[in-house]
């Protein structure tokens, strides 16, 4: 009968410890929040830089003729895939950032700045 009290024992201890662990899903939830916040907080960080150097790519890949303006949209990309470098889908044969679409770009840009508009609104809190 003891042995039987120490299993029913043991049994219940390990339910409980079990009810009060986070599910799966509740982890990953939680990473996921966090994640977005970190990216929110490192949007703002370097929003303005980013927002001028979109506008620039946008610029010099409307104007670009002559090899300065060439050599201006290269650092311009380049600047861009430091801060962001998911952006950056290969190099050409100098070692610049070959950049995805500007559309893409410019979408993304877009959902980064909804993300930490989320932030300061206080919904990742």
């Amino acid at each position: 009968m003891y042995k039987l009290g120490v299993v029913v024992l043991l049994f219940a201890m390990m339910v409980v410890g079990c009810a009060n662990k986070p599910s799966e899903a509740e982890l990953a939830r939680e990473i996921i929040k966090n994640k977005t916040k970190e990216s929110a907080i490192y949007f703002l960080e370097h929003k303005d830089r980013v927002l001028f150097l979109e506008q620039e790519i946008k610029r010099l890949e409307r104007e670009t003729e002559s090899a300065e303006q060439q050599s201006e949209l290269a650092k311009v990309r380049n600047e861009l895939a430091t801060i962001y470098p998911f952006f950056k889908t290969g190099e050409d044969q100098y070692g610049n950032a070959i950049l995805t679409d500007t559309p893409f770009l410019s979408a993304r840009i877009r959902l980064m700045e909804q993300e930490a508009e989320a932030y300061l609104a206080g919904e990742y809190d």
